[in-house]
This record gives C-alpha cells, structure tokens and sequence, in this order.
C-alpha cells in the first residue's frame, strides 16, 4: 500500500481474516483476499487514530457474530442461520410428492432426494417384474420405508427440526 494513503485494518464479515485496506474504501463491498467472498469493509483499527469509540468496536463484533461464513455459519458464534426455504412449499411438495423426494430437492438434500428416487424405482421393479406373492411382499417393504422416511421428514418440517443441504434448519413457513 501507498505510505501516503490512510490505511485501516478490519476483518472478513465471512471468514473472519484480517485485512488491511485505504480508510477511503470503508463501507465498501469487496471481495476477501483470503476467501474470495464478498465482505464489506469495516475499520476495526484506524491509522493513527487511538479513541475509536467502543460502540463501534462492538457494533462490529455483533456484525461479525451473525455474519455467515463460507460454510453457512456465523463466523465466532455456534448458532447457525435460518434456511432461506420455506416450510409450506416444503410441505406441499412432500405431500405431493413424496414418493420421489421433491422436498429434499427443494431443501437442497440431494442425496435424501436420490435415495427416494431410487426407492421409487425399486418399488416399480419389484411390483412390475417380480412373480405375483413376491412383488407384493417387497412392494409393502419398500413402501413402507419410503412412508416412514416421509413421516419422519413430514414431523420435521412442522416441528422447523429440518435442515437444508447447508445444515440450517427450516423455520420460516412462508
């Protein structure tokens, strides 16, 4: 950096790495250089400058602490953030749809979204191909399965204990 340009120092809102950028530039959204995400820079040290106030400091600390991360998470708290889905298309679709996980799709649970997949399939093979007691039989399996997996995910929903494909949980209904 130019020695005749003001400098600050602050920290990624996502990752929480220090960066040291021209105090003109404060307020901006910029990429982080050690993440790559969008952050907007915020002066936790100013040059020269000893009486930041501590309500800045704090303001900033709160930011941070509800700020998510790369990975979804607030960057020093435990908590995570709330899924931006919603519960009632969730719900609408699991009622629908069950049967091939339209509403793990919808949360962005692609593998819980193939596996219901795949036991649609299997149910079709095995009620279609296999000889008269037998695909009854591995039919009623399957299916029940499948049901006991979308009464679970169906609890879930109404109770905002199910996550997304990020691991937020679902709260919002509309």
């Amino acid at each position: 950096m130019n020695p005749t340009i003001p400098e600050s120092k602050g920290a990624c809102q996502r990752c929480g790495e220090h960066i040291v950028f021209p105090t003109a530039m404060q307020g901006e959204n910029v990429p982080c250089p050690h993440c790559g995400l969008e952050t907007t820079l915020i002066i936790l040290i100013a040059p020269a400058v000893g009486d930041i106030t501590k309500e800045i400091l704090l303001q900033t600390k709160a930011e941070r602490e509800t700020m998510p991360t790369a990975a979804g998470t607030p960057a020093s708290s435990g908590k995570r953030m709330p899924s931006d889905k919603r519960i009632l298309p969730a719900l609408l679709l699991l009622w629908f749809l069950w049967f091939i996980g339209a509403h793990a799709f919808y949360a962005g649970k692609i593998e819980q979204g193939l596996f219901y997949i795949l036991g649609f399939i299997i149910l079709a093979i095995c009620f279609n191909q296999m000889p008269e007691p037998l695909n009854v039989m591995l039919s009623l399996v399957v299916l029940s399965l499948l049901g006991i997996f979308a009464i679970g995910d169906f609890i879930r929903l109404v109770t905002g204990a199910y996550q997304d494909g990020d691991g937020r949980k679902i709260t919002k209904w509309t």
